[in-house]
């Protein structure tokens, strides 16, 4: 069997990674029937909140690790921290939340700091309709929050320019 060029395989890994038509991405992880392997950035506030990543019962075979520029610790539901990743043979006997927490040095000005994710799993059974990490999406509700956040936002600064810098600062 021969292997895809680089841009089919491109394009083949991204589509196993998008939701089905009609739904959007709500999570870090699409938690597809037939596995994935992958990566994700988020961004975990510094101090004592977690972040948090739901693990669906049913996983199988996961492995996943979590590096950062700073100390982060990854606890599995209350329990005792469990290292920078994570590894479960087997499938997962029920919704797991995995939580991320960043060290409070102050070395950067920033409130966040950048976790790069990386996860492997080989199936999930029983297999839902929909992959956990996706939403129905519901057009006349995503224009309604767009409009919340613009109105918010016009009402906070003096100016669109003086908003946007604002707005794209705070996404970085």
């Amino acid at each position: 069997r021969r292997a895809l060029p680089p841009r089919q395989q491109r394009s083949a890994a991204a589509a196993a990674a998008a939701c089905p038509e009609g739904f959007y991405r709500s999570s870090e992880i699409i938690w597809h029937c037939g596995g994935a392997t992958g990566s994700a950035d988020v961004l975990v506030p510094r101090g004592n909140e977690a972040f948090e990543v739901s693990i669906p019962a049913g996983v199988v075979d996961l492995r996943l690790d979590a590096t950062a520029a700073e100390r982060i610790e990854l606890r599995v539901g209350s329990d005792r921290p469990v290292g920078g990743g994570l590894s479960l043979r087997g499938p997962t006997p029920q919704r797991l939340v995995l939580g991320i927490l960043a060290g409070g040095g102050t070395r950067k000005p920033t409130a966040k700091v950048k976790v790069a994710l990386h996860y492997r799993f080989s199936s999930l059974a029983p297999c839902p309709d929909d992959p956990p990490g996706c939403l129905p999406f519901d057009r006349g509700a995503a224009s309604r929050m767009v409009l919340d956040w613009s109105h918010r936002l016009r009402a906070l600064r003096a100016s669109a320019h003086e908003a946007w810098a604002v707005a794209c600062s705070a996404a970085e």
